[in-house]
């Protein structure tokens, strides 16, 4: 039986709401999101679950989490809907939009 161990369930993440502008223009708010999480592994599978939060102050229109793995994942590997994967040991989800003082999926 091989193992997978998962890299990185919480983390957190400052995002520009806007791009930077010259010396003493205004800057438009960041948002600052965590994504909090557990991974339960039984027999050969893994119960990944993540809460994204936005601390704010600004909103976020779209946002994502990459999951990396120590081993390749099952080729039969079924994910969940907005989830891809992108190479043989990484999957991004989608949580979607979150707003100031809001949890996502």
């Amino acid at each position: 039986m091989s193992r997978a161990w998962l890299l990185g369930v919480c983390g957190a993440v400052a995002v520009g709401a806007g791009v930077a502008g010259p010396a003493g223009a205004a800057r438009e708010p960041e948002a600052d999101l965590s994504f909090h999480g557990s991974a339960v592994m039984s027999g050969d599978g893994v119960d990944v679950r993540l809460a994204p939060r936005d601390d704010g102050p600004a909103a976020v229109s779209d946002a994502s989490v990459r999951l990396r793995w120590s081993v390749p994942l099952a080729r039969d590997q079924r994910l969940p809907e907005r989830c891809a994967r992108t190479d043989a040991r990484t999957v991004v989800c989608g949580t979607g939009a979150l707003r100031p003082g809001g949890a996502g999926d």
